[in-house]
């Protein structure tokens, strides 16, 4: 898997990361307004800020000005150091355009006696013009005074200061995650232990939680003991020899690509570090103005640390309002030496986004190319789907993680055992559900298409599966119901179309909003939920197209727009409308491979028989790899030799079905070799070498890279056997 990141990949990373240093220098301060710091002796000074204050020779009394040098047209929001009280009635903090078009004031609020990081938003009118900030005090009153500043600190202070600590974090969890994979049966494949770390990890977070919300001791003892669970259990491994380790490094190599991209995602995000994660607006607001719902999830954390029960826990929100696991993912690694708050926070919750690669290279690891996996895995992890929920960490990208697993144990691949699949499944879909509620949807969606599929086969496993998820989330729905109720207000949001806070049941708010809502108007709105989905699909090539010729501030928010709004739009290269060419192209090469090539068989009579050679053109068998290479040349010896079923017949009806079970199993290999001794070759004596080595390499030139060598060497070593008296 580190292949994926060489060469031309890791071009594009470091481009990118290059392309995310590319900022604007902050502004100096314009010595023409305010006095020294030092004039204060209540405000805390901070050597490392560079400001100036209005509370001077006359303290409060005092008035003045502060400006700054101009920002470029096109920013959207600052964060600027500020002190005192701003939001006192005659001080104002002003956003002025460069050649006086406009003046706009902006919303602060009072901080007090210290310096503190503040983001100003501006409005979308700013934003097409070069401004200036103007801090303006005519206030003679109490608290009548406001500082303005920059930090000073360079990446030599603010890199260790807040980015090693989000790094180590991230390290820390990539660590744990291998260690609980670790811990699986060796008799498991790889990826399979790798689903079942994720999900571990997700059983953890949720333990923890809940032991939290029954007390704050339990929960602290839950956590200590979960996190050093694979710590404890790790000499145990070592133990055993090499063969542990190699484990260990393939797991490392599956988990290796989310590490990296949460990496990738903290750096074009929060470069150059100055934010400190006392607030939640610098990771908001780096590519649009987005709300406080991603701190929800650290906020509802530190109430159940603390013990108590806030109502409401912030603004209009409840704690019961969100899904928990988030919180407790933080929670578990929470009583690490690492520091507490934001900065930890953000990274462990970008890191848990990231994982949603893990599962996506399960699946796409079936597939015969490593340029076609690079091409899928890049052109998803690189689209503002994943690198602004990366960044903004409402938790959906981790529901997304529990839904594709969900989905992997409902239909393969074959590295997964059988037995285990409807135990994944619940336990993904209740994950999920406890991950973000939006997760419901693709979970109706995957059940739909398995009984669609499977039909009589499906209703058992759905049946265990849901009992399981069932019980998992039941749970959280008795904290929702009885400790901080009602808990469904998203639930009346997307459904119901219903904003405020009310304790009147789902049913009755659902009732009463479709209650005089005509066809005609119905239809409209899931109109425009299709629009929702599908808007952009096309033009978002015409609008990266143009950006090559035109960076204006309006072309690059537009982008920015619509990739975060439009769910196509958001995944750029990666749009489902490639699916309808590639749906297309794929039966077009399963028709022409279904067609036998003339002159595929090639007859050399003998005395009394012949010996029959299968001629390959290069590039017949391309696609088939592995067992599934060994399944289709059995295929092909029957029809050659003259017998269908002769690739059938050679082992009992029973070893078959395990053979089509496993198919990379050495079955299809013991299949193949009987198949050469009676299809084959009809008469030993009249068999030389030649005849093999020219079979070998018009094979391995059907195949791609391993796959060629693989198969041709099991021919040869067929022939050879076949060839002994």
């Amino acid at each position: 898997m580190f292949r994926l990141f060489r060469k031309w990949h890791a071009i594009v990373i470091l481009s990118m990361s290059l392309l995310a240093c590319q900022q604007s220098p902050q502004p100096n301060l314009v010595q023409d307004g305010g006095c020294p710091p030092q004039h204060s002796p209540y405000l805390k000074q901070a050597p490392s800020v560079d400001g100036r204050i209005t509370y001077c020779d006359q303290g409060d009394a005092s008035t003045g000005q502060i400006s700054t040098t101009a920002y470029p047209a096109g920013t959207r929001h600052v964060t600027v150091m500020m002190a005192g009280y701003p939001a006192t009635e005659g001080v104002r903090v002003l956003a002025v355009a460069t050649d006086g078009s406009f003046t706009s004031a902006l919303k602060t609020d009072n901080i007090g006696d210290s310096w503190k990081p503040v983001t100003l938003q501006l409005p979308e009118a700013a934003q097409t013009h070069a401004f200036y900030l103007r801090l303006v005090d005519d206030a003679t009153g109490t608290f009548g005074w406001a500082g303005l500043g920059f930090e000073r600190a360079g990446l030599a202070t603010t890199l260790p200061a807040h980015a090693l600590p989000m790094a180590l974090a991230i390290l820390i969890a990539h660590l744990w995650l291998i260690l609980a994979g670790w811990l699986l049966p060796r008799t498991w494949t790889v990826p399979a232990r790798a689903l079942c770390a994720l999900l571990a990890l997700g059983t953890a977070s949720a333990c923890v939680i809940a032991g939290y919300i029954a007390s704050p001791a339990l929960g602290a003892i839950i956590a200590y003991g979960t996190a050093a669970l694979p710590l404890l259990a790790l000499p145990l491994r070592l133990r055993r020899g090499p063969a542990p380790l190699a484990e260990a490094t393939a797991l490392h190599r599956l988990f290796f690509p989310s590490l990296l991209l949460a990496l990738l995602i903290l750096w074009i995000g929060l470069y150059p570090f100055s934010w400190d994660g006392q607030d939640w607006q610098t990771a908001a607001t780096r590519w649009r103005n987005l709300p406080m719902d991603s701190w929800l999830p650290l906020l509802f954390a530190k109430m159940v640390h603390g013990g108590r029960l806030d109502v409401p826990m912030v603004g209009d929100w409840l704690s019961s309002d969100r899904p928990p696991l988030q919180s407790g993912l933080y929670l578990l690694f929470f009583h690490s030496w690492l520091a507490h708050g934001g900065l930890i926070y953000q990274a462990l919750s970008t890191w848990a986004q990231a994982l949603v690669i893990v599962p996506l290279l399960v699946l796409v690891g079936t597939l015969p190319r490593r340029s076609q996996r690079a091409a899928i895995v890049f052109a998803l992890a690189l689209s503002p789907l994943v690198l602004l929920n990366g960044l903004f960490v409402w938790p959906k990208l981790f529901a997304a993680t529990f839904c594709a697993i969900f989905h992997i144990a409902l239909f393969g691949p074959s590295s997964i055992a059988r037995p285990a699949r409807w135990s994944m499944a619940g336990l993904a879909a209740a994950l999920a559900m406890l991950s973000h509620g939006g997760a419901l949807f693709a979970l109706v969606g995957s059940t739909a298409a398995f009984l669609l599929l499977k039909r009589r086969q499906a209703l058992p496993v759905l049946v265990k599966t849901g009992a399981l998820a069932v019980v998992a989330y039941l749970p959280w729905v008795g904290y929702q119901r009885l400790i901080d109720p009602p808990g469904d207000r998203l639930l009346k949001w997307h459904f119901a179309g219903h904003i405020p806070v009310t304790q009147d049941s789902f049913l009755h708010v659902l009732r009463a909003a479709y209650a005089d809502l005509g066809f005609w108007p119905w239809l409209a709105g899931r109109a425009a939920n299709l629009n929702s989905l599908m808007h952009g699909s096309f033009s978002f090539f015409g609008d990266a197209w143009a950006l090559f010729w035109n960076r204006s501030p309006a072309a690059i928010a537009t982008v920015v727009e619509n990739s975060f709004f439009y769910g196509a739009y958001s995944m750029w290269f990666a749009s489902p409308l490639w699916l309808l060419p590639c749906v297309a192209l794929r039966c077009l090469r399963v028709a022409q491979a279904s067609q036998p090539a003339p002159g595929a068989v090639s007859i050399r009579p003998g005395a009394r028989r012949g010996t029959v050679v299968p001629v390959l053109d290069p590039g017949d068998l391309r696609a088939w790899a592995d067992g599934h290479s060994s399944r289709r040349l059995l295929q092909l010896l029957g029809e050659h030799a003259g017998d269908p079923a002769d690739a059938g017949s050679m082992l009992p009806a029973g070893a078959i079905r395990r053979c089509r079970a496993q198919p990379r199993s050495g079955c299809a290999r013991l299949r193949l070799r009987q198949a050469f001794r009676r299809c084959v070759l009809r008469d030993p004596s009249r068999h030389h070498a030649g005849t093999e080595r020219r079979l070998a390499r018009r094979l391995q030139a059907g195949f791609s890279g391993n796959h060629g060598r693989r198969a041709s060497s099991v021919l040869m070593r067929s022939l050879r056997t076949a060839r002994r008296p």
